[in-house]
């Protein structure tokens, strides 16, 4: 559900107001939205703060809901640099200055979030009160976070100043978007009687916490966002066993009501040491003044990430996005999960957010069941607390740890419970830890696997002492003049201090939070494939484990390609001024290097017919209901179960469980699914993890809210199962479609959502309409409105997503969309035209220089008249350039009344590419293993570690188009058993004999390309020996591995390399490479190296990483079979081992003498 009025930045920065939500709960409503009344003012919607008393004064227990303290407002600013929102002018020194005014009546905070934040080196970003009585930051490019996201922490008062400050020169490289702004409407900072913590409450500065300063100085209090609200809640740092990974990255234990989701856990600001400076008596008037959490806290951080959460027993685990700031003087808590029920308990904790609190209990705990509300129950999961001796908990303590009295050691977070100052023998129930650490199936839900970094399992772990880290340096002649991609860049590290000794650097070269290079060198090189701005991170571990750190933003010149095309000219035909089929044309395109260095070596653009969708109405379409609510062709509405459990499933829910689907599955950009989600907001997702909450529709953007493509809209809104007979939400296939429109005897899916109602934020859900989706099986799409819902769809998004979250709107947000008895037909565009090679060569252009090639194609003649025609620019690949961004360089249709032509042959290559074993000759290291049918994509993860996709295509005009899939070994090493997932696309196309361009484009945004050779060609060993075993092998007995093999001859000596693909002790996809001479039963000696990922840094010295993985020995008998023996072991950091004895495999196809 959502407010009916959404947030609209038009060119003009015009906005409207979003009416105010009423939020029950965490995180069951929308965020309001701002308004921005002139380019340097952004004002915040209105907030009802006698609305929210009421709703507080229901909230504020401690029955499983946090302290709300403020309500979320989307800012939708998208980037600084670029959208003209807000102020920029020029300093005397030459540096430019950006503004923003940010207005909030009656806030008494404001905090702000932000999507993506990376600031050159030389930005400074300040935000501050108007009165100049409150400040944030600087915040400098040492701030910028893994990831991008970044909450700041509270500013007094309604209004603020955001500004920006930075060289001139990086004003293209700055990225700010602020996502949102938090109103406080409870004040944290002045004495207010309905936020305040009691005054029975302990300061932990009181000679009563003088026995426990350790466990005190472990503990925080944070503030995060959930849907439309903010909380406030309280955690701990616990000791793991392993002080160098605390240090690092510390682990943070709280409560699950707080903290269930990675949203939650990354909008997280912690504060350190918000004490009381001195000890204020309990019962006075003094113990219930609020004191200045700026003034009061020692330090503050911003973001964590989730690992692990359990309802049942309320635990959750959270690493912190940096590490505690030295200021902090934290410590990390020692536990016990033993289950021994202790003589007396303490409590630490920030009762109402307020200052840091002691609660004590002289009475040994029993066990019961979780005490607040939850879906879930384990017996004993909890500590309960029948009443305590001094001190009390509050809403805001919620999260905070439990201590054994005797041994200091925490056994339990804080679920809720009765106690307060005003009911003294109030009881409190506690997570056990003993319960949460083998609580559920896997590491995303029991603790052991994030609290135990020692591997030994024990039932204590003594706390440990914040270190003496060492001080860390930087240095890089690349931070004075920015370097150009493809060049070497060093650096260097120093260190000093802590231990003194011992010294261990980890280089993490991209800013991705994980290192590229670790060891006891204090310098690296890197070659950085192509324009970009990368954070540095070095981090440097002494002897004692101690670790500092030192981080700058740095700049990569490149080249950049924009792409612009104009109307096609026509090469053959018979020239009467239209398109007709058989005809061969030509598009100009006009390629500019809109970058700042030139293109270098080698370069090649790669274009395909598009894969998008044409979308047509009307007669060219037609309506044709295929009713399955009821009639002869009715099946049962499906099982729904709610996206969030503060909404029902009706309202915002998906399909409980997914949908298996029939035929072949359904075929959507080229590639084909097997299973489905439905959601009640009009849409099916095919990726089994979506959410069903996407309520608001959007124009041209990709899903949010735990919505993931690729998607079928056939009405995106916030829509709600209507309480009508035969409401719901149906699916069924048909071997035979009833609705023939696209060919007699095609097979076609229906989803079907039957008595919707439109949502609305004033009183009950209206209307009464249903729509349906079909889908052939070659892939047309039609969507059919029976009934229309009270704006005709003039609120909806009706279109098509990707796999990447790339949109296609049919129509979005226009009158009369989807009136009654109409349908909407999308026909794939893919092969409408046929680009005559997939690739053209790319000057070497100079910056701010272009170049128009043309470039050619044909027109099937079986293309009918009228038919929409449509290419794309996919890729540009150089030595230091890699772009994937599918754009269209074609637009156009067949004439009407066209006339085929059939004396114009496509004019195509004539060569065939070899198969076999390629790679990047300037970034060896990984690459792909080439055959007719697609093959593997050899490559590493970010760790470094060697990884593989499968490739699965046939070959089209010398393209391929290829989902990029991932195989998991869900098994055990000596009985595979294979799951796969489509993690996004790719696209290989033919460049010559020995040549290929490879782009990819994976689901999370990661995209390259790059130009491959040939590896035995440029070894010199391009023929093909008599006996060539070139294909891919595999087990009939044992499949989901294999081996890779290539065979190649030069005058007379035959080089055989066979890569074998397999999976490590986790089952994760891994691979190892060797070679020899292709004689049977010769043992060939097999390594595995530390590859670079998909268009991260390359390493010159990565063939150093390269470690001895044990052997193969293949027993051939001729070019179509073998007897494999294999003993590897995977060299550290991997795990694992593989062994087969006299295993037969075959060859997928036989192979051939290219």
């Amino acid at each position: 559900m959502r407010p009916s009025s959404a947030l609209i930045l038009s060119a003009a920065l015009a906005a409207v107001f979003a009416c105010p939500g009423a939020a029950f709960g965490k995180g069951s409503d929308a965020p309001l939205h701002a308004t921005l009344r002139a380019p340097t003012l952004l004002a915040l919607a209105p907030v009802d703060a006698s609305k929210l008393a009421v709703e507080d004064a229901v909230l504020d227990g401690k029955f499983g809901v946090p302290l709300r303290f403020g309500v979320v407002q989307d800012a939708s600013i998208v980037d600084i640099a670029k959208g003209g929102i807000g102020e920029w002018s020029t300093l005397s020194d030459g540096r430019l200055r950006w503004r923003l005014v940010v207005e909030s009546t009656g806030a008494r905070t404001l905090d702000f979030g932000f999507s993506r934040f990376r600031l050159p080196h030389g930005a400074e970003l300040r935000i501050f009160s108007r009165s100049g009585k409150a400040q944030l930051g600087p915040f400098t490019d040492a701030d910028n976070p893994v990831g991008g996201r970044y909450y700041t922490p509270l500013l007094p008062g309604a209004d603020a100043v955001l500004e920006l400050t930075l060289p001139a020169e990086k004003r293209d490289t700055v990225e700010l978007a602020l996502a949102t702004v938090n109103h406080g409407y409870r004040d944290p900072f002045q004495a207010q009687a309905t936020a305040k913590s009691g005054n029975c409450n302990i300061d932990t500065v009181c000679p009563q916490g003088d026995a426990w300063r350790d466990e005190i100085a472990s503990v925080a209090q944070y503030t995060f966002q959930a849907g439309s609200s903010s909380y406030v809640c309280t955690g701990q740092l616990m000791a793991t066993g392993n002080s160098a990974a605390d240090s690092a990255t510390p682990r943070f234990s709280t409560a699950h009501h707080c903290i269930s989701t990675q949203a939650e856990a990354q909008s997280i600001v912690l504060y350190w040491g918000y004490e009381s400076p001195t000890c204020r008596t309990p019962g006075t008037a003094a113990n219930s003044q609020v004191l200045n959490k700026p003034n009061n806290s020692r330090a503050t951080q911003s973001g964590t990430t989730l690992l692990a959460t359990h309802e049942a027993t309320d635990w959750t685990a959270l690493q912190l996005s940096s590490q505690v700031p030295a200021a902090a003087l934290a410590e990390w808590s020692g536990w016990d999960r033993s289950g021994i029920a202790p003589p007396g308990t303490v409590g630490i904790h920030h009762p109402q957010g307020d200052e840091k609190r002691i609660t004590f209990n002289t009475d040994a705990p029993s066990t019961i069941p979780i005490c607040i509300p939850s879906s879930t129950s384990l017996p004993n999961s909890h500590w309960f607390i029948s009443e305590y001796e001094a001190g009390t908990t509050e809403g805001g303590s919620s999260g905070s740890g439990l201590w054994s009295s005797d041994e200091k050691l925490l056994i339990g977070v804080l679920s809720g419970g009765s106690a307060s100052c005003t009911v003294l023998d109030g009881s409190d129930c506690y997570g056990r830890l003993s319960t949460a650490w083998e609580a559920g199936s896997s590491p995303s839900s029991r603790m052991r696997d994030h609290f135990d970094r020692s591997g030994a399992n024990p039932q204590q772990m003594p706390g440990s002492a914040a270190c003496n880290a060492p001080t860390v340096t930087l240095s890089s002649p690349a931070f004075t003049t920015a370097p150009t991609a493809g060049a070497t860049v060093a650096f260097t590290g120093a260190a000093s201090g802590g231990s003194g000794s011992g010294y261990t650097y980890a280089w993490d070269l991209d800013g991705d939070g994980v290192a590229d290079r670790s060891g006891s060198v204090n310098t690296v090189s890197t070659v950085y494939n192509a324009r970009q701005s990368v954070q540095v991170r070095l981090t440097v571990t002494d002897s004692a484990g101690c670790s500092g750190v030192a981080s700058q933003a740095l700049d990569i010149k490149g080249p950049a390609l924009t792409v612009t095309s104009a109307a096609p000219t026509q090469v053959c035909g018979n020239n009467d001024g239209k398109i007709d089929p058989g005809e061969r044309w030509q598009v100009p395109v006009t390629l500019r290097n809109s970058g700042d260095a030139q293109i270098s070596g080698p370069a090649r653009v790669l274009y395909a017919a598009s894969n998008d969708y044409a979308a047509s109405t009307g007669a060219a379409c037609g309506f044709d209901y295929v009713d399955i609510a009821s009639g002869a062709s009715a099946v049962p509405a499906v099982t729904l179960s709610p996206a969030d459990g503060g909404v029902a499933a009706s309202d915002d829910g998906r399909s409980a469980q997914a949908i298996t689907l029939g035929g072949g599955g359904v075929r959507l950009f080229g590639t084909t699914y097997s299973q489905a989600v439905v959601s009640t907001n009009g849409y099916v997702s095919f990726d089994t993890a979506e959410s069903g909450g996407d309520y608001d529709n959007a124009c041209n953007t990709a899903p949010d809210r735990g919505s993931l493509g690729p998607q079928l809209r056939p009405m995106h809104d916030d829509l709600v199962v209507g309480a009508i007979t035969g409401s719901g939400l149906r699916y069924r296939y048909f071997a035979t479609c009833p609705r023939p429109a696209a060919g007699a005897g095609a097979g076609c899916h229906v989803f079907q959502w039957s008595h919707m109602q439109q949502y609305s934020n004033s009183g009950p859900a209206t209307g009464d309409f249903g729509f349906q989706a079909l889908v052939y099986d070659g892939g047309s799409v039609v969507y059919q409105y029976e009934t229309a819902s009270p704006n005709a769809g003039a609120g909806a998004t009706i279109g098509l997503v990707d796999s990447t979250g790339a949109a296609f709107d049919a129509r979005c947000n226009v009158a009369n969309a989807a009136p009654a008895n109409s349908a909407i037909c999308l026909s794939s565009l893919a092969g409408s035209v046929r680009p005559e090679s997939p690739t053209r060569a790319l000057l070497a252009l100079p910056a701010n220089e272009s170049s128009t090639v043309n470039v050619p194609f044909y027109v099937p003649t079986s293309a009918a008249c009228g038919a929409p025609l449509a290419m794309d620019f996919v890729a540009a690949a150089a030595n230091n350039l890699t772009r994937v961004a599918p754009t269209r360089v074609l637009n156009a249709n067949v004439g009407a009344g066209c006339t085929v032509v059939n004396n114009c042959p496509i004019q195509q290559l004539s060569f065939e590419t070899k198969q076999g074993l390629y790679h990047n000759r300037v970034r060896p290291g990984n690459g792909i293993a080439h055959y007719s049918y697609g093959g593997g994509w050899y490559t590493g993860d970010a760790e470094r570690k060697p990884t593989w996709y499968q490739l699965s295509g046939s070959v089209q005009d010398y393209l391929m188009r290829l989902p990029l899939v991932e195989t998991h070994n869900d098994g055990s090493t000596s009985n595979v058993e294979v799951s796969l997932q489509q993690r996004g696309r790719a696209w290989l196309a033919q460049v010559s004999p020995t040549e290929i361009m490879y782009a990819w484009q994976f689901d999370d945004g990661r995209s390259g390309a790059e130009l491959l050779s040939h590896t035995l060609s440029l070894a010199g060993f391009i023929s093909r020996p008599a006996t060539n075993r070139t294909e891919t092998w595999f087990a009939l007995s044992d499949p989901g591995w294999g081996l890779a093999v290539e065979s190649g001859s030069n005058a007379g000596t035959t080089l055989e390399a066979i890569g074998v693909f397999l999976y490590d002790a986790a089952g994760a996809p891994r691979w190892t490479l060797g070679n020899g001479t292709g004689a049977s039963g010769q043992a060939v000696a097999l390594t595995a190296v530390r590859p670079h990922c998909p268009g991260c840094p390359w390493l010159p010295d990565y063939a150093d990483t390269a470690a001895a993985a044990g052997t193969i020995t293949p027993t051939w008998t001729g070019a179509t079979g073998v007897s494999v023996n294999t003993a590897i072991t995977f060299p550290a950091p991997l795990q694992g081992t593989w062994n087969r004895t006299a295993l037969p495999m075959i060859p997928i196809l036989p192979p051939a003498q290219d």
